[in-house]
């Protein structure tokens, strides 16, 4: 996954280099253009409150707070795409020996313990 900060040119070159790689957008940029385009603090906050939700309710409920704050604010983030930027989990590069369900099934049987190292 790539995550850089919408840049325009990243953008494309990120798309013509890596076409079928997953990308996002880094939300401390996000935050910083948020601060700067609308100049509201409340703005900011409530899109940092929805970037932290796990779940979807949350996430909906801070987005709609900030809807009624600053309707622009809110249309443009949902227009950029909450699946790049919403924290979430991201997608599973990893072979299944590094999931939880492979470490319980890998422990659940007894561990005797081993003996003293001098024998």
């Amino acid at each position: 996954m790539i995550i850089y900060d919408r840049h325009l040119g990243i953008k494309v070159a990120m798309e013509k280099v890596y076409p079928n790689v997953p990308h996002g957008y880094c939300v401390f940029h996000m935050v910083q253009n948020i601060k700067k385009d609308y100049k509201r603090k409340d703005v900011s906050l409530l899109f940092k409150q929805a970037w932290k939700a796990y779940q979807k309710s949350k996430f909906k409920k801070m987005m709609l707070e900030m809807m009624k704050v600053n309707r622009v604010a809110f249309e443009e983030l949902m227009n950029v795409g909450p699946e790049r930027y919403a924290n979430k989990p991201l997608p599973d590069y990893c072979g299944d020996c590094y999931k939880t369900t492979s470490w319980v099934e890998a422990y659940a049987w007894t561990i005797f313990p081993v003996g003293h190292p001098s024998d």
